[in-house]
């Protein structure tokens, strides 16, 4: 990802400074909010976005021991404004999931971020994208595939659950 230039991703035409913000996990306008206007925007920020029917679930684990997911949507500054896909229910809200801080109020320190396959709604193997965002800057850019569905909530094979950390 180049930065500083006119252009934020070069290997994307449609992401740059010019470009129209639209729901797709991506810093489209290269301004370090991603999907603002869409979902809601903070410090950091962490975004999952995937194009298929599976009810993949977005956890993030603050420094001051708060857990962030679909069963605790707000704890200290932190607040997960979307849960998509929710149990493969038709109509319930699409990707992306979006955990955002309220601005200067998050703890400073190491945030682990887990993106577990909660169901996979006849759809198998689900790519996804995961863009993380702290303080308006892009420092977490993935792009992966998630396998099957966790068996139970101690699954955390390869397969079904993938981690990653940063720091604030």
């Amino acid at each position: 990802r180049a930065c500083g230039g006119r252009d934020c991703d070069d290997a994307r035409r449609d992401v740059n400074p010019n470009a129209e913000e639209v729901t797709d996990g991506t810093d489209n306008n290269c301004d370090g909010g991603i999907d603002e206007n869409i979902v809601g925007v903070g410090d950091p920020q962490v975004t999952l976005f995937w194009e298929n029917g599976s009810d993949l679930d977005l956890h993030v684990y603050a420094p001051d021991q708060c857990h962030l997911y679909f069963r605790g949507r707000d704890c200290g500054a932190g607040h997960l404004d979307r849960d998509a896909r929710a149990d493969c229910q038709p109509g319930r809200e699409a990707p992306p999931e979006n955990v955002f801080f309220d601005r200067g109020a998050a703890p400073a320190g190491e945030y682990t971020v887990k993106v577990r396959y909660f169901r996979d709604c006849g759809n198998g193997r689900t790519p996804f994208t995961l863009n993380v965002s702290v303080n308006n800057r892009i420092v977490l850019s993935i792009d992966s595939v998630i396998e099957r569905e966790c068996r139970d909530e101690a699954d955390a094979s390869a397969e079904c659950e993938k981690t990653y950390t940063f720091q604030r």
